[in-house]
């Protein structure tokens, strides 16, 4: 999400999947300490992403970097520009030796101490940032002390590849890190690609996989009511992506994208020196995040989109300005829902124009400028006259009604969820859910079709019900049928896309299983049934390295 004052980028969920897609009966996780819970309704979510803004903290670091220019021929203000300069960029090699080879300097263990920060090294962090009286140093020894506390939990795993680091709990964190892995390495590959870049960009990236929220918090220094009120289910600062359990959520969150997300973040930071805009690097990160996994630039869920066909109507804009404040200052979800869409929408449509290297060379403008030069040289035009282009191509060709089928914006305390259940409705789907206990599973499919019928908007939690019990009845097909003719959006309810990958298995169409048990999976990663139907479609397909890896999966879960 957006870039904190010390150049982090936040990530926010957009949607909430459930973890078995039953809250009905209470079936979702708890969230770990720390973490804010559900309420409990259909659809609803706890918080939470890719996809920053201010704090009070590092006020003072703003101070330091954009104060007053020091005079022309002193050796020290120029040393310190060369630094703060390479900080911004997260630029390691340039602030070693700046450090080794220049002359020293009263502000050294400072510097030094930030060095040992990016590098990961903390116990010498806290010690030279201990023994500093720069406010910029007051500002990270919080971060880092808190960091050493967290990492006390954690263990350590490298990706078969040395490229990416995981820190995470022990025990049952473990099920992610081979999708975290999975992604990381094809985002990596991807991003790197388009960016016109030919290896990687040096030490393995650091990913931190937090317990909760409140370790969230300790670990970036960001306020815990921040990361509530916005949602932020993940941090990329200080040369490291901080992210927190998916069972921190009592319905998971889609992790894999998270981190492609944050890797665009990554690389936008060490490609442009520091220099790339908030609401740039928040428009590619999310136009790029499901694009690791072949989907669309530019793709974002239904309830983003009909956000912004809503803004598009009513001519509601965020603009570019507000967004530069970071998406943390926006104050409601839906908000940042829709400054999400609106860049993704933007960078989709900007390379749709300019070309698929229209992002690289945007950045590298950047990395030797500022964003009006870089844009004027790139598109012919300054951002915001290139994104008023935009909204007025936008505008010509708006729906004249946004879609009306279920969305979700699921966030803690923003009173934001899926429409609830009337009572004799939700009476009759708990009925249903009794029939399908005793095993009457055509019975309960009945009175759930009864209930679908008479709705004007199909409810997810009735679709999942009535597909799992047309799947349990033996009548795959039946669930499938359902699944297709109230085209809900499978991504945004993650358990319809579990209910398809399995009716898919039962009906012996295995290949075409894998995509809609993968989206399941990289919401939630414990579900040992999905394992097993996954490993099944991997085995018929030839994949014995894959199945075997999901037979193992399985016995991870809960």
């Amino acid at each position: 999400m957006g870039r904190l004052h010390r150049t982090g980028l936040v990530a926010m969920v957009e949607s909430a999947p459930a973890r078995m897609g039953w809250p009905l009966e209470g079936s979702g996780r708890r969230a770990a300490s720390g973490a804010p819970r559900g309420r409990g309704r259909p659809g609803t979510r706890a918080r939470p992403r890719g996809r920053g803004g201010s704090i009070p903290l590092l006020a003072v670091f703003l101070a330091v970097l954009l104060g007053a220019q020091p005079g022309l021929g002193s050796p020290r203000p120029i040393r310190e520009t060369v630094l703060q300069t390479a900080f911004q960029g997260w630029d390691l090699s340039a602030m070693r030796r700046e450090l080794v080879g220049g002359p020293s300097g009263r502000d050294d263990v400072l510097w030094w101490g930030v060095l040992k920060l990016l590098e990961g090294d903390l116990p010498s962090a806290d010690h030279f940032l201990s023994r500093s009286r720069d406010p910029l140093a007051r500002s990270l020894l919080p971060v880092v002390r808190g960091s050493r506390e967290v990492a006390a939990g954690l263990v350590e795993a490298m990706s078969p590849g040395q490229r990416i680091r995981v820190i995470h709990p022990p025990g049952t964190a473990e099920a992610l890190l081979p999708y975290l892995f999975e992604a990381g390495d094809a985002a990596l590959d991807l991003f790197l690609d388009r960016l016109g870049v030919r290896e990687d960009p040096g030490e393995a990236l650091s990913v931190w996989l937090v317990p909760s929220f409140q370790d969230m918090a300790r670990v970036t220094g960001l306020e815990r009511s921040q990361l509530d009120a916005a949602g932020a289910v993940a941090v990329c600062d200080l040369r490291r992506v901080v992210m927190v359990t998916p069972d921190a959520l009592p319905w998971g969150y889609p992790y894999a994208d998270t981190l492609a997300h944050e890797i665009v973040h990554y690389l936008l930071t060490i490609r442009g020196g520091g220099r790339v805009p908030i609401w740039f690097q928040e428009g590619v990160a999310k136009a790029w995040e499901r694009s690791w996994r072949g989907r669309p630039v530019g793709e974002v869920g239904r309830t983003a989109a009909r956000l912004l066909d809503t803004a598009t109507l009513q001519r509601r804009w965020i603009p570019l300005d507000r967004i530069e404040k970071g998406l943390l200052s926006l104050g409601s979800s839906d908000a940042v829902q829709l400054a999400f869409a609106e860049l993704a929408a933007f960078m989709a449509w900007t390379t749709a124009r300019k070309g698929d290297d229209a992002v690289a060379r945007l950045v590298e403008e950047m990395r030797g400028g500022d964003a009006e030069i870089a844009f004027l040289r790139v598109v012919g035009a300054r951002p915001g006259e290139w994104f008023l282009a935009f909204l007025r191509e936008r505008e010509n060709r708006a729906p004249e009604v946004p879609d009306p089928r279920p969305g979700m914006v699921m966030r803690e305390g923003t009173g934001e969820s899926l429409s609830a259940l009337a009572p004799e409705v939700e009476a009759r789907v708990r009925l249903a859910d009794r029939l399908a206990g005793t095993q009457r599973f055509l019975s309960a499919a009945t009175l759930l079709r009864e209930v679908l019928a008479a709705m004007p908007v199909p409810h997810p939690e009735v679709v999942g019900r009535l597909a799992r019990v047309l799947r349990q009845g033996g009548r795959p097909e039946e669930a499938l049928a359902v699944l297709d003719q109230t085209a809900l959006d499978e991504e945004e309810f993650p358990w319809l896309a579990r209910e398809r990958g399995l009716a898919l298995v039962g009906a012996g169409r295995l290949p075409e299983a894998v995509d809609p048990l993968l989206v399941f999976v990289r919401t939630d990663p414990w579900e040992g049934e999905a394992h097993r139907a996954l490993a099944e479609a991997f085995r018929s397909m030839g994949h014995r390295d894959l199945a075997e890896r999901e037979d193992r999966l399985r016995e991870r879960g809960r």
